[in-house]
């Protein structure tokens, strides 16, 4: 019996709402009693996942949080786990970033909390990313960030962001996610990485593992697993690293895949 389930959570684990349904609860508080290890990763920060999980945040054993750059424990919500990005790596993604899309916005997750330029705001606003914009804008990059967020006017073009991936190099992690931005973090800071050290931290080995996904930066971590399991909403590129299909997210599909 797989002894770890790892869950990405908009358009895997939470419904059409943003959400966990009571069936999901209820699949999770099964999985809980029968010894399974439970564990989120999300291209989420921390202050945007507690809330929605809320009551039943206590029922996962690890978060994994801005697609693994932080790996915090369920219960106390204190961090076990951090991958920062170097100054001159820093550097490296937002002149890349500039270069790429000229007018594109920046952001950058520090400590427990997110700094942008006023690109960001204006780009967040017209294109709904969902970021809490807290702090007044400034044109100024903190000296330590686990995380850079750059946010496209228009949908980026894939060739555009494998260009931009490749000119960053090796050292640096590149995802695109499916809240309509890219995020760049160290190479160490990935959901596949952090699944994994967090699986060997608590003697869980890879083919152990359940993980389910929908989305492109799910990708690396379905193909870490012992079994993927994608969503029914899931893009083809998940689909094709998959063991299983399961139902969408809106209709319960990791409810369904456990209970089956």
């Amino acid at each position: 019996m797989p002894q770890a389930l790892v869950f990405d959570l908009d358009g895997t684990l939470l419904d059409g709402d943003g959400r966990l349904s009571p069936a999901s609860v209820g699949a999770l508080r099964s999985a809980r009693r029968d010894g399974r290890l439970l564990a989120v990763a999300t291209a989420r920060p921390l202050r945007l996942v507690a809330p929605v999980l809320g009551e039943h945040v206590s029922l996962f054993d690890a978060l994994m949080v801005s697609n693994g750059a932080a790996t915090v424990d369920g219960a106390s919500l204190l961090p076990t786990d951090q991958a920062h990005l170097r100054g001159r790596h820093l550097h490296r993604a937002v002149v890349r970033a500039r270069s790429t899309w000229p007018d594109c916005g920046l952001g950058w997750e520090s400590g427990s909390g997110f700094f942008h330029d006023d690109q960001f705001a204006q780009i967040a606003a017209e294109r709904r990313i969902v970021r809490n914009l807290e702090h007044v804008p400034t044109r100024v990059l903190g000296r330590r960030a686990h995380q850079v967020v750059i946010a496209t006017r228009d949908p980026h073009d894939p060739s555009d962001l494998a260009r931009f991936a490749q000119a960053v190099g090796g050292r640096l992690s590149v995802t695109d996610s499916a809240g309509g931005v890219i995020e760049v973090a160290s190479r160490h800071a990935d959901k596949a990485t952090a699944m994994l050290r967090w699986a060997r931290r608590r003697g869980v080995s890879p083919r152990q593992i359940v993980a389910f996904g929908d989305g492109l930066n799910d990708v690396r971590m379905l193909q870490a697993a012992g079994t993927a399991v994608a969503m029914g909403n899931a893009v083809p590129e998940v689909v094709a690293v998959a063991d299983h299909v399961t139902l969408p997210h809106d209709q319960d599909g990791v409810a369904a895949f456990l209970g089956s």
